[in-house]
C-alpha cells in the first residue's frame, strides 16, 4: 500500500509540476539574476556570515561514517557549486543561445538556484547506508517532516564516486518506493541513471515543489526574499540511531527501476532530457542514433534489466496455482 501510495503520488505531483514548468520556460528571459546574486555565488548575506558560502550550513544529517566531516564539507560545496554555475549560464552579457552550452532553458535553470541554495542536503555513505535508514520509519518521518515544514528541496549525497550505475538505479526505485517525492539519480558516470544527469558526487534530488514558490516571486522579480537563511541546527534527527530495516533491494525496488529505464528507452533519442530538445543540444549524436537502429535499440542511461527471468515468472505462476486450488477445497 506504501508503495502504491507513493507511486500515485509522483504521478500525481508530476502532472502537476510539468505544465508550471514550461510555463516558466515561457515567462523567463535571461539575465533575470545579476552576476553577485546569492543563487550563483553560493554566498550567505548575513552580517555573521562574512560572504561564506551556504551549502555546509545546510547539512541536515551525516551518517556515522568513518570518514571525516571535511569530506562532506567538500562534497557539499562541490555539489553547490556545480548547481550554481548551471544558474550562472543564463547570467551573461550576450545570451548564450540553447545549445551546447547552454543545454537547460532559462527556468530550468534559474530552479537549480532554489534547490541548491535553499534546499538542504542529508549525506551517507553509500546506497546501502541510504536505504537501511530510509527503511526505519522514525528516520523517514524525519525526511517527509524536515521537507514540508521547512518548505525545502531535499538532497541525498554519498560519499563514494566509483559505484555501480545498476545499483544506483535500484537505490532510485527504493527511494521511490519509500518516499511520495519524485526522485532523479545523478551523477559522475559517463551515461546518467535513468532520469538523471550528471553531478561531481551521487545524488538523489527529492523533488518536492518548494521550488515553485521561490520562482514565483523571481517571476515577479523579487530576487531578495528567494535567498532564504541557513538551515543551521535544528531539531531534526536529534541523536538517534536509526536501525534499518532493509539491507538490500528488493524485487519492489528493481522492478521500479526497471519501469523508469523503459519509460526513458521509450522517448527514443530525447532520452531522460525532460524540457531539452536533444537534437538541438547534441546534433553530433543524432546521426549515431540512427545508425544504431533509433527508438529500441539507443538509449542514453545505463541499462536496467528486467529483474525477472521466464523461470521466475512460471514459478510464481504455478505457485499461484496451486494456492488457488488449495483455497478452493
Amino acid at each position: 500500500m506504501r508503495v502504491a501510495y507513493c507511486f500515485i503520488r509522483q504521478l500525481l505531483l508530476l502532472v502537476f509540476e510539468v505544465p508550471i514548468v514550461f510555463w516558466f520556460m515561457a515567462k523567463f528571459k535571461a539575465n533575470a539574476l545579476k552576476p553577485d546574486h546569492p543563487w550563483i555565488t553560493g554566498k550567505r548575506i548575513s552580517a555573521v556570515a562574512q560572504g561564506d558560502a551556504i551549502w555546509r550550513h545546510n547539512i541536515a544529517f551525516r551518517s556515522p561514517s568513518k570518514y571525516p566531516e571535511s569530506m562532506d564539507i567538500e562534497i557539499v560545496e562541490k555539489t553547490g557549486q556545480f548547481l550554481a554555475k548551471m544558474v550562472s549560464r543564463s547570467i551573461s552579457v550576450e545570451e548564450i543561445p540553447h545549445g551546447p552550452q547552454r543545454r537547460m532553458p532559462h527556468a530550468v535553470n534559474y530552479l537549480h538556484g532554489a534547490v541548491h541554495y535553499n534546499g538542504v542536503f542529508l549525506i551517507f555513505d553509500d546506497f546501502l547506508d541510504l536505504i537501511g535508514h530510509l527503511s526505519n520509519d522514525q528516520f523517514r518521518a524525519e525526511v517527509l517532516k524536515l521537507g514540508r515544514k521547512e518548505q525545502r528541496e531535499v538532497t541525498f549525497l554519498l560519499r563514494v564516486r566509483d559505484y555501480d550505475p545498476l545499483e544506483f538505479a535500484y537505490c532510485v526505485g527504493a527511494v521511490r518506493a519509500y518516499l511520495p517525492w519524485f526522485s532523479n539519480g545523478n551523477g559522475p558516470t559517463k551515461k546518467p541513471v535513468l532520469w538523471g544527469n550528471m553531478a561531481p558526487f551521487p545524488a538523489i534530488n527529492l523533488i518536492n515543489g518548494s521550488w515553485i514558490a521561490d520562482m514565483k516571486l523571481l517571476l515577479k522579480g523579487n530576487v531578495r526574499d528567494i535567498v532564504r537563511p541557513a538551515l543551521g541546527t535544528t531539531q531534526y534527527f536529534s541523536g538517534a540511531q536509526y536501525a534499518p530495516q532493509q539491507t538490500r533491494f528488493s524485487l519492489v525496488d528493481k522492478l521500479l527501476a526497471w519501469y523508469m529505464y523503459t519509460d526513458v528507452r521509450a522517448r527514443g533519442f530525447r532520452g531522460q532530457l525532460f524540457f531539452t530538445n536533444r537534437s538541438k543540444i547534441e546534433p553530433q549524436r543524432r546521426a549515431q542514433f540512427d545508425q544504431q537502429g533509433g527508438y529500441w535499440r539507443w538509449v542514453a542511461c545505463h541499462k536496467v534489466p528486467f529483474p525477472l527471468a521466464f523461470s521466475d515468472i512460471r514459478f510464481g505462476w504455478l505457485a499461484l496455482k496451486r494456492a488457488f486450488k488449495s483455497s478452493s477445497s
